[in-house]
């Protein structure tokens, strides 16, 4: 992929003092090893990234905006307590043993797992 725009709104969720003003990435390739998917990792390059960012407080930010970035927050936190909250109320029980899975499921989960386990990620200056 080539000269890929980046949403504004990307770094949002890490709640970072920075606001991104303009962002596009130059290159990404991704290399994937079919042949030996559960051995070898997949690559990915990044290459020709372009941040613009500003300090928060000096961001130029309407009320619209800023009202749906504290809204998607108090959301998040709502979530979260409502997660905890579930936790305290019904807390785990003893663990049943697992039914077998299908071999596909077993083979395929198993795969997913190696595969992100695996993953290279490149930056490239």
């Amino acid at each position: 992929m080539h000269n890929v725009q980046l949403k504004t709104t990307a770094l949002d969720a890490f709640d970072l003092p920075i606001v991104i003003t303009h962002a596009h990435v130059g290159t990404i390739t991704a290399s994937i090893p079919w042949r030996s998917l559960g051995s070898s990792p997949v690559v990915a390059s990044v290459s020709d990234v372009y941040l613009v960012v500003q300090p928060r407080k000096c961001a130029v930010d309407d009320s619209k905006s800023r009202r749906e970035r504290e809204a998607k927050i108090k959301k998040n936190l709502l979530a979260k307590y409502e997660a905890d909250q579930k936790l305290i109320d019904n807390p785990p029980e003893e663990k049943q043993p697992e039914k077998p899975q299908k071999s596909s499921e077993g083979f395929v989960s198993r795969i997913i797992e190696t595969v992100t386990n695996n993953i290279q990620l490149h930056i490239k200056v």
